[in-house]
């Protein structure tokens, strides 16, 4: 794999970590309203990585699959998280999928499926 794929798959492990971690200290010293700040720029940040990483690919499909997944996932995420902070709580399972779709978005799984997608179809990533 290319050094830029690697370099971006271990910047995206550091910010799922770092948001890990970031979670446990506002849960430790009962910080709730930093949360979805957390959560949302940890979003973001992946989603830009992905942006930078996987355009070095040249493969403009691989771009548009990570930038489909994102939006529809922030256009849920944003909306309903927005709702649940200034305007009342959610139920308990539109959190739970909300908590879902916030996993998926960060964690490095979505980046390496494309990752490796891209190196089994078309052998790029030599």
């Amino acid at each position: 794999m290319k050094s830029y794929f690697v370099s971006g798959l271990i910047q995206v492990l550091i910010i799922y970590t770092t948001f890990y971690l970031l979670n446990f200290l506002s849960y430790k010293f009962y910080d709730f309203r930093i949360l979805p700040l957390i959560s949302l720029s940890c979003l973001l940040g992946v989603y830009i990585l992905g942006i930078f990483h996987l355009r070095l690919i040249n493969l403009p499909w691989i771009s548009l699959i990570w930038h489909l997944i994102y939006v529809s996932g922030l256009l849920i995420y944003i909306p309903l998280t927005f709702f649940d902070c200034y305007y009342g709580p959610l139920s308990y399972v539109t959190r739970g999928m909300l908590k879902q779709i916030h996993e998926f978005l960060i964690s490095p799984v979505l980046y390496l499926g494309l990752g490796l997608f891209t190196k089994i179809f078309t052998n790029t990533l030599d």
